[in-house]
């Protein structure tokens, strides 16, 4: 799996993310997003919160 580029932008991968389906679960240290799926289990993916 590629690494996550360091200096994207929060709000932008955030954004992202919103339209591939995921939801913000919760907002701290990192971000926490969960993306519910009919058919499979549930997709989460949990990513380092820095302010850009």
């Amino acid at each position: 799996m590629p690494k996550f580029p360091v200096d994207a932008p929060k709000a932008k991968v955030v954004r992202a993310l919103e339209l591939l389906g995921f939801q913000i679960v919760r907002e701290q240290e990192h971000i926490s997003m969960i993306r519910e799926q009919r058919w499979l289990s549930n997709s989460s993916n949990t990513t380092e919160s820095r302010a850009h």
